[in-house]
Order: structure tokens, then sequence, then C-alpha cells
């Protein structure tokens, strides 16, 4: 996200009158966004993690906690990365 911000900063945009990324709507649109499904998935992590950590006995729907933590962490970075990269446009 880091360096989302870093490139929007640094990007000029003709239909922003060339003013930088960093002020363009979609471009901003399209970090807050990233960031916001970043955020929804860090916490499912770690509870899980922590549940791992103390042992807590969650029987047969571990495979399902597991395979889901593991399913939404793979997505939420690569959505996460997507938009990332929509926002640097071709010089990312």
């Amino acid at each position: 996200m880091e360096l989302a911000v870093e490139s929007a900063h640094g990007r000029s945009s003709y239909k922003n009158g060339g003013r930088s990324g960093a002020h363009d709507p979609d471009i901003r649109r399209r970090i807050v966004a990233a960031v916001l499904q970043l955020d929804s998935a860090v916490p499912r992590l770690q509870q899980t993690a922590r549940d791992v950590d103390q042992m807590i006995d969650h029987g047969a729907k571990w495979f399902g906690l597991l395979s889901g933590v593991k399913v939404t962490c793979t997505r939420t970075a690569r959505d996460v990365v997507d938009m990332a990269q929509q926002g640097c446009g071709g010089r990312g």
C-alpha cells in the first residue's frame, strides 16, 4: 500500500489537470478500497493464529477455519495488489 500511495504522488494525470495522481478521485478510491479490504482480512488471520498458538479445540471445524483463512488471505492479497497496480498505472 505504501508503494501505491508513493506512486500516486509521483504520477500526473491529464484528466486531473496535470496534478498528482494523489488528487485523482479514481486512484484515491482504488487505494482506499484496497486498504479497507486488507484491514478486514488481518483480524481474521490474527484470531486464527491466536487460536492455533493457544491450542483452542475447534474439533472438526479446524479444516474449515484454516481453509477459509487461507482463501481469504490469498484473495485479499491478490485483490489488493491488483487495485494498487491499477492506481499506479503503466509506471507500476
